[in-house]
């Protein structure tokens, strides 16, 4: 019981860790497009500029999403190895769906990214995904914490 108790606390750890790193990855979109806010374009910026950032966020976002994809699937599996899928049948769709919702936004961003103005999508990315780890955190991780530690 004790290896239980210990696996769940480390699994809610590793949660909070990989949030952690979701976090300074989206502040790093802020980062590689630092224009100022009320410039909605890149017409602004040096010749050079926009190609390099573009090409910084497309790194990125292809970092980010591969990262959220590995931090969904370890949640998954510890939501299955914990029994938590078998007994919140409900609350794991919920939960799985939003993960399934999440990977939709970012393909969709991806396949309509624009090299040549990537500023409303940085935004639009930035926004969605502080909303998400808000919501997602709040609604979802926090019955998977709540589960967990009452299994320690």
């Amino acid at each position: 019981m004790v290896q239980a108790d210990n696996e769940a606390l480390s699994l809610i750890s590793e949660m909070g860790a990989e949030h952690e790193v979701i976090e300074s990855r989206v502040a790093l979109l802020s980062v590689l497009c630092n224009a100022p806010k009320e410039r909605t374009s890149c017409s602004g910026c040096a010749t050079s500029q926009p190609q390099r950032c573009a090409e910084g966020i497309i790194e990125s976002i292809g970092a980010l999403l591969a990262y959220m994809v590995e931090h969904f699937r370890n949640e998954e599996r510890g939501m299955q190895a914990f029994g938590y899928a078998a007994e919140k049948k409900a609350e794991y769709a919920a939960h799985i769906s939003d993960h399934s919702a999440i990977s939709d936004f970012f393909n969709r961003i991806v396949s309509q990214f624009d090299d040549r103005n990537p500023r409303p999508q940085v935004d639009e990315m930035r926004q969605l995904l502080r909303k998400w780890l808000s919501a997602h955190i709040l609604d979802h991780d926090r019955l998977v914490v709540s589960y967990l530690q009452q299994l320690g």
